[in-house]
């Protein structure tokens, strides 16, 4: 059950106001107790003493009638007991047996006072005595004693008692009062940040945070107030990112399908349902196939291990004819977790080139007839007009460099940035290549030189233990410019990758290890 917050700080409060009156009351009513049972006794002591006097100067002839008197006089009960411990004469009761067992009877035999706080022998009652021996001086005739009821005693500190319960209760219920308000008071602030929370849960970054006050409560009103301005900032940045990028797949020239954590489609662009024969009924459930079929698994299994692509051959069951090359990479979910994405090449590429190759073949086939009638005219003619209508079926332009280009390391850097934006933001990184020199111009030869350094610049991501920047440096040595990063030992290298990747190109990549510290590096030739 929820308890408001108001309601715990109120008994808090009432808690500390009963740990402070409870004890006092108790030690206010013990401290009157006992203050009010010496008194009492010292009062007795003093009417004994008197009394005792009043005994000694008595001649033996006349001491049984001063007794007698005394013993009606007193408003107090007053008991005289012979050495024997008879007791010759009291105030309050007759036939009394012997009390010479009395503890009081017998300190003041021995010590001449004796004190007791005991039941009445006699009236069962808790009972203060007070005892002296008479005379003080000589042979001991007797014993004098005066008591007083307890309960008489302490009817004072009863009633004072009673007095501080009452007090006591009043404060108490003024204290629960002041304390539920202050409570109250002390507790809106945070009521209304919670409910602001609540609304920035919901989307409405409007909702109004309690002015700030010069305390703690001000502090945590300024902090939720600028992490909803951060956060704002961060959903109109996403969204505006999200609308791009669903702008952009449609407009990709290769199919494009993104898939979620449990390797279901997101997301598919028009050129891979027409790519792939993905029809609006079926999509969804021939997309969810595709990371299942034979040697696609693997391959995805060891893209969510590693985040490295992977290029293999797809043939969806529904479709004829030769299988599509595409490559399977990592893309990241905005809670971080790596989610698989799969990239279809044009299949037109493919159909010029079978076309091609019957062109090819059927020119070969009439070659050879026209040649085996050993006619250099006839070959001639028959090689030239093969030669026009492949021309016509296949344009030819002059010869190219297909592929390879020159690119400033800038437009690489800035490449895989962008490429791995989404991860950066989900793990709350960036990158840092401020000081690198961003004109270096590298060979670039199908793509393999950016994502070589899309590669090395996930692993320095991975493998920043916990640092939130991601420092790149960028040298240029014996015709090559490195770029080079620092990470933990403990993430896997990539380098078998990107050997793969950089060799054929002429590219290296190197690193040093200095203890649990690696600095990691791709060299990639200079134009």
């Amino acid at each position: 059950m929820r308890i408001p917050l108001h309601f715990k700080l109120a008994a808090s409060y009432l808690l500390v106001v009963g740990l402070v009156l409870v004890p006092t009351a108790v030690y206010l009513q013990t401290s009157l107790r006992k203050g009010q049972r010496h008194a009492v006794r010292v009062e007795l002591q003093g009417e004994l003493r008197d009394l005792t006097a009043r005994l000694d100067a008595a001649p033996a002839e006349q001491l049984s009638a001063r007794i007698d008197i005394l013993c009606g006089a007193l408003p107090l009960r007053m008991t005289v007991v012979d050495p024997g411990g008879r007791v010759i004469c009291d105030s309050r009761y007759t036939n009394l047996r012997n009390h010479g067992d009395r503890d009081e009877i017998r300190q003041a035999f021995a010590d001449a006072e004796g004190f007791a706080l005991r039941p009445s022998a006699t009236t069962g009652e808790m009972t203060l005595y007070v005892a002296r021996r008479f005379p003080s001086h000589g042979q001991t005739r007797g014993v004098i004693r005066l008591s007083r009821p307890v309960s008489a005693v302490d009817a004072a500190s009863v009633q004072v008692a009673m007095v501080v319960r009452q007090t006591s209760a009043i404060a108490l219920t003024v204290a629960a009062l002041l304390s539920l308000l202050a409570a109250m008071v002390a507790s809106r602030p945070l009521r209304h940040m919670a409910q602001a929370a609540r609304s920035f849960s919901e989307g409405d970054f409007a909702a109004e945070i309690p002015a700030p006050s010069d305390d703690e409560i001000g502090e945590v009103a300024q902090a939720l107030e600028h992490l909803a301005s951060q956060l704002r900032g961060k959903l109109l940045a996403s969204g505006a990112d999200r609308s791009t990028l669903f702008a952009l797949m449609d407009e990709l020239p290769v199919g494009l399908i993104l898939y979620g954590a449990d390797r279901k489609p997101t997301r598919i662009n028009g050129l891979a349902r027409r790519l792939l024969g993905l029809r609006p009924h079926d999509e969804q459930a021939r997309g969810a196939e595709l990371p299942e079929l034979p040697g696609c698994r693997e391959a995805v299994d060891r893209v969510m291990e590693d985040g490295f692509t992977r290029e293999v051959s797809l043939a969806p069951p529904w479709l004829e004819g030769s299988p599509r090359r595409v490559r399977w990479l990592a893309a990241y979910a905005p809670d971080g977790q790596r989610c698989p994405a799969l990239v279809i090449l044009d299949a037109g590429s493919a159909g010029e080139l079978s076309a091609a190759r019957a062109m090819i073949v059927r020119c070969a086939e009439v070659l050879r007839d026209v040649a085996s009638r050993r006619d250099p005219t006839t070959v001639a003619a028959h090689a030239g007009e093969l030669g026009r209508a492949a021309e016509a079926l296949l344009p030819v332009g002059p010869p190219t460099h297909e592929g390879v280009e020159v690119l400033a390391i800038g437009t690489l850097l800035r490449a895989a940035q962008e490429a791995l934006s989404s991860r950066l933001a989900a793990e709350g990184a960036r990158l840092d290549a401020s000081g690198a020199d961003y004109t270096l111009a590298v060979v670039e030869i199908d793509g393999r030189a950016r994502r070589a350094v899309e590669a090395l610049l996930a692993w320095a991501i991975e493998a920043r233990a916990g640092a939130l920047t991601v420092r790149v440096r960028v040298a240029a040595a014996d015709g090559a410019a490195r770029v080079i990063v620092r990470g933990s030992t403990e993430v896997a290298s990539p380098n078998a990758e990107l050997t793969g990747w950089l060799g054929p190109m002429g590219g290296a990549v190197g690193e040093r290890v200095n203890e649990d510290q690696v600095e990691r590096w791709v060299s990639l030739a200079l134009a």
